[in-house]
């Protein structure tokens, strides 16, 4: 599955194991906010194999900030998102993207949550082995949000 440059070329340093969670979804699908918050960023990355339209928003949750990443959204998601400040809770921030627009993938949300405001519009949504436990300090199980999922 990650078998483009991006994710390593050589055993050591292969990324492979998936730090969000993907929720498979038609093309033009609503994304709702999950809490309050705001847009912390928004930006795409159209390389192959990489998270086309990308949301990034910061919560503060019981005086913890977090932030959250939508990935695979549509380039109109991104567009509507720079222009837009506070959330509320269950407000659309986007809509699933198609192959062409979110990285070359088939239809999903890629939802992650980490206790590090990124440096740039981005979050490692993959990780080597050898850094798995360490970025495990850094995102949240995202179920904390969404609930038992599975």
């Amino acid at each position: 599955m990650y078998n483009t440059e991006i994710f390593g070329t050589n055993e050591e340093n292969r990324r492979e194991i998936h730090m969000g969670i993907d929720i498979g979804a038609p093309v033009g699908s609503p994304i709702y906010l999950f809490y309050p918050g705001k847009i912390f960023c928004a930006a795409i990355h159209s390389q192959q194999g990489n998270y086309g339209g990308t949301i990034i928003t910061e919560h503060v949750i019981t005086d913890v900030k977090i932030w959250a990443l939508y990935g695979h959204l549509s380039r109109s998601s991104v567009e509507r998102a720079l222009g837009l400040k506070k959330l509320d809770a269950g407000e659309t921030i986007g809509w699933i993207g198609n192959q062409i627009e979110n990285g070359g993938w088939a239809p999903h949300l890629h939802f992650q949550l980490s206790v590090q405001g990124p440096p740039k519009c981005d979050m490692q949504g993959v990780v080597s082995l050898k850094d798995h436990q360490e970025s495990l300090k850094t995102f949240l199980d995202p179920r904390i949000v969404l609930g038992n999922i599975y």
